[in-house]
Formats: C-alpha cells, sequence, structure tokens
C-alpha cells in the first residue's frame, strides 16, 4: 500500500490522515517509551535528589518500572519530573499527538482522530513545548 500519492488538503482532515497512515494498534509500545525515554531522560537521575541511576536502574527505568532510590527513599518513575508527568495517556498516543501537533493539526481534529481529550492535547502541547520533535 502506497501512502505517498495521497495529499492532504484539508488541516482539518489531517489528522485522520496521519492516524491512518500511522496505525496506534501497529505500533510498539515499548519502541515508543524508548523514543520519549531517551529524549526526556537521557541521563536519568533521581528527581529528588538528583543522584544519577545504575546502568540496571535506567534499564529498570526505561522498561516502564517504578523505582525507589536507595538514597533518599522516594518512589519515581520514567515520567516523574519531565513534561509528561501527570498525562495519563499511552506512549504510542504521546507519539501520535507529537507527529500531528508538528505537521499542524488543529487539536480538535486530533481529539476525534485519537479520541484523547481536546484538554489532555493542550497539556501535552503546552507542556512539552514539543521537544520530542526538537523545537
Amino acid at each position: 500500500m502506497s501512502y505517498a500519492a495521497t495529499p492532504v488538503s484539508d488541516v482539518d482532515n489531517l489528522a485522520a490522515e496521519i492516524a491512518k497512515r500511522f496505525d496506534r494498534d501497529q505500533m510498539d509500545e515499548a519502541a515508543c517509551r524508548f523514543m520519549i525515554a531517551r529524549i526526556l531522560k537521557p541521563a536519568p537521575i533521581c528527581p529528588n535528589c538528583k543522584i544519577s541511576l545504575s546502568d540496571l536502574e535506567r534499564e529498570r527505568l526505561y522498561n516502564g518500572k517504578t523505582l525507589i532510590c536507595n538514597s533518599c527513599g522516594v518512589k519515581h518513575s520514567l515520567r516523574s519530573g519531565t513534561h509528561i508527568n501527570g498525562i495519563h495517556c499511552d506512549y504510542r498516543d504521546i507519539v501520535l499527538v507529537a507527529i500531528m501537533r508538528y505537521w499542524g493539526a488543529p487539536i480538535s481534529s486530533i481529539s476525534k482522530a485519537t479520541n484523547i481529550s481536546t484538554a489532555t492535547i493542550r497539556r501535552l502541547t503546552e507542556r512539552f513545548t514539543f521537544p520530542i520533535m526538537g523545537y
């Protein structure tokens, strides 16, 4: 199936077209989580005491596990201390929203295409100013 010859002329249809081309259910959740982790926490530290994590702790964190810091005892996860802390959606959804916003799709169209609330999409947009995409 080729998508190259399918131009999207209407910005409101852009989100739907992206959702169709990047089928969320076919995306690898672990790969999306790892990509976001490498961008948001390239050198993970405890958000409380700022102690660097060991290689094993980093691997556990990147695999979505919750850690308890050996130094201060604070519990934290991959999202702790980042722009996506408190955003309750799947990593695949975060990647899709980032792609759609990068290409200029309106928030309302993204909400329709992904079934994510406009409030969550707006919070994602405000919080990252998209460091995932480099701007």
